[in-house]
């Protein structure tokens, strides 16, 4: 009903507290609802090319995990599908959701990790490496696995994930 026209809305906008307005006065009601409904709607807006909007969700996106922690699987689920042509926007976003993801089920955070281990993507480990927020000793091995790529980029975010984890290993 109004939602292909808040769409048009939305896109347009280039200022961040109106769209953060919109999206919480509009949408994060109906979202908290249904959010069955509502998140795939969030996740389509999310992949438009639009920085303030994209913004914008992920706190939708956060508050609903804070709303209800059990979504927070089913958003890993529904994001990992643009991992591998993301935008270095999406790249946030996604290391901002796992990281708060670890906050309320950190089971899932390790799973995430587990799952990537083997990677030789250089931006699923970017979105792991900037989305470490612990010390865990099956973290560390996964990213010392990078710092031994031949891929610079890869060896890259690896020496990174090193220094941080060494700094939260303190």
């Amino acid at each position: 009903f109004f939602l292909p026209y808040l769409e048009k809305i939305l896109i347009n906008l280039h200022d961040q507290r109106e769209c953060n307005l919109v999206i919480d006065k509009a949408l994060f009601p109906l979202a908290k609802k249904d959010s069955a409904k509502y998140l795939d709607l969030l996740i389509k807006w999310v992949k438009t090319d639009n920085s303030e909007l994209m913004q914008s969700i992920q706190k939708v996106l956060i508050k609903l995990i804070h709303f209800d922690p059990k979504l927070a699987r089913v958003m890993y689920l529904k994001l990992e599908t643009s991992w591998l042509y993301a935008t270095p926007d999406m790249i946030k976003l996604n290391a901002r959701l796992i990281k708060e993801m670890y906050k309320f089920d950190k089971k899932l955070y390790f799973e995430i990790f587990a799952g990537y281990k083997n990677t030789r993507n250089p931006v699923f480990a970017d979105i792991l490496c900037k989305s470490i927020c612990c010390y865990d000793k099956k973290i560390e091995e996964i990213t010392e696995n990078w710092t031994h790529s031949g891929n610079i980029k890869l060896k890259k975010i690896g020496l990174h994930a090193a220094k941080m984890l060494k700094k939260f290993r303190k």
